[in-house]
């Protein structure tokens, strides 16, 4: 591999509606899954930085390095699966009191630092699922 992390990719479309980061490396364990039912939505894929011998190890098991990190299946009902450890993570209470402190985590963390799942938390967990919850709210309220 060229980077022992995978990164979490979300298109366009899904960035806008569920607020979070498009391009971000994911430091815990993961599911490899794969989505059966036609209803079911990929919302982030997990992508692998894959030399030739990785792309030949998985292709032999019929996989590729791009592979759902969450799919959104409305069908009876909605469900989220988030195929990783996307609940556990730190969260800090440095600025919790403060406005706009999500913002002023994501200055203070090092995203790139393997270690450290705190700006996963903020640029992808959080608004993802504030997003979710405030989508559920809402149609409880409408019915």
């Amino acid at each position: 591999m060229g980077n022992a992390l995978p990164v979490i990719r979300t298109s366009t479309q899904e960035r806008k509606q569920y607020g979070m980061s498009d391009n971000i490396s994911y430091p815990g364990w993961f599911d490899i899954t794969i989505p059966r039912s036609p209803s079911a939505k990929v919302i982030a894929r997990y992508e692998l930085d894959l030399n030739a011998n990785g792309r030949e190890l998985l292709a032999k098991h019929g996989l590729s390095g791009s592979f759902p990190a969450v799919i959104h299946n409305s069908n009876r009902g909605t469900k989220y699966y988030f195929a990783g450890d996307f609940g556990h993570n730190p969260v800090s209470r440095r600025f919790v009191r403060l406005k706009g402190a999500k913002y002023l985590e994501l200055f203070l963390n090092d995203l790139t630092d393997p270690t450290d799942k705190s700006g996963f938390f903020l640029a992808f967990y959080l608004p993802m699922m504030r997003s979710i919850l405030a989508t559920y709210q809402s149609e409880l309220i409408s019915d």
